[in-house]
């Protein structure tokens, strides 16, 4: 059985998704994580995730590369047997596409997400379950184990494709708590608008998104009236970058767009995180001198990648300037796909 599950960009609503409640853009890209899976040997069952040439058999190790897959394990096991139902031994194979690292640095497109969901949906259908709210409600669990954080709205894009997300409370322990709880994700479809082009462009520096959510969760506890007025007033401006992009108006939009990451970087001059480093915004800038409508850092900044949208007439020469400055333009696509098996 080989599912893929395809990558995401959020678009806007960084850290303020974070807060139950607040509106944010998540949409996916053509590349993702591939997972195989077959039942194995009696007795066993093996991991083999190739990006790190680690291959596993006979019993679980703790390895720190493999933490996401081996919480995916975990909760189809759990949901196994709280069902009653007789869990085969697997042999699990888990690929990502090149492009969501280079050289050996993440690209952000959230290879944890698409590695969990995958490897449950393939689990799941290799016991004839193919039901897609459950493959979301066990990564959903899985990667709150493993990463202990988040809002969930990685998992959500994996699952069912774009869509503007509403981002909600998980504070689920207990598996069975959870699966009782009938919680699925809050959710608008989103088809992105053929009159925006995208280019995704590496900045050369992997983001550790933790770290920068520490700061600001930090920053939170310390100002907590502050951050609330600061998160209210940014979750009012992701509202208006919604109407703007359903206006199709593109001065719109880019006005908008620009707001936001604009409370984006604020966020993390008030936090004392790296959110959005200067020389990243006169990078931006001279983006938009050379044909961009808008540019920024996806998700949660810091670096990873940048989302540069444009008429598609000047996309061509976007590119050209862009390699002219030695950054690197991937070979990357906005889609709306959510998870699919591929045989």
């Amino acid at each position: 059985m080989r599912v893929k599950a395809y990558g995401k960009i959020l678009v806007f609503g960084a850290y303020s998704i974070l807060e139950p409640g607040n509106i944010g853009l998540v949409v996916n890209v053509d590349k993702g994580t591939t997972a195989d899976t077959e039942g194995s040997q009696p007795g066993k069952y093996v991991f083999d995730e190739k990006e790190f040439s680690i291959t596993v058999n006979g019993e679980k190790k703790d390895i720190v590369d493999l933490k996401f897959l081996k919480c995916a394990l975990n909760a189809v096991f759990e949901y196994m047997k709280l069902k009653g139902i007789p869990m085969q031994d697997v042999k699990l194979s888990s690929t990502n596409d090149p492009q969501l690292s280079l050289n050996g640095k993440k690209t952000g497109f959230g290879s944890s997400a698409t590695a969990i969901v995958s490897a449950v949906a393939a689990i799941l259908k290799l016991h004839d379950i193919d039901d897609r709210d459950l493959v979301y409600k066990l990564a959903r669990y899985a990667h709150h184990k493993a990463q202990g954080s988040g809002s969930g709205f990685d998992i959500s894009s994996s699952c069912y494709g774009s869509h503007y997300f509403t981002s909600d409370s998980f504070d689920y322990e207990d598996i069975s708590e959870y699966l009782r709880s009938g919680e699925l994700p809050k959710r608008e479809d989103f088809i992105w608008p053929g009159f925006l082009a995208s280019i995704l462009v590496f900045t050369g520096k992997s983001a550790s998104t933790e770290k920068l959510v520490d700061k600001v969760m930090v920053f939170r506890k310390k100002n907590m009236a502050r951050y609330a007025e600061f998160m209210s007033n940014y979750n009012k401006v992701n509202m208006m970058v919604k109407a703007a992009i359903e206006s199709s108006d593109s001065l719109r939009i880019k006005n908008a767009l620009e707001v936001s990451w604009l409370y984006r970087k604020k966020l993390g001059d008030m936090a004392g995180a790296d959110i959005e480093p200067d020389n990243m915004t006169e990078f931006l800038s001279s983006l938009k001198l050379h044909g961009a409508l808008a540019a920024g850092l996806i998700g949660a900044g810091g670096g990873d990648s940048i989302l540069v949208l444009c008429n598609p007439a000047k996309r061509p020469s976007l590119i050209s300037y862009i390699e002219s400055k030695k950054m690197a333009v991937l070979d990357v696509a906005i889609i709306d796909q959510g998870y699919e098996f591929l045989s």
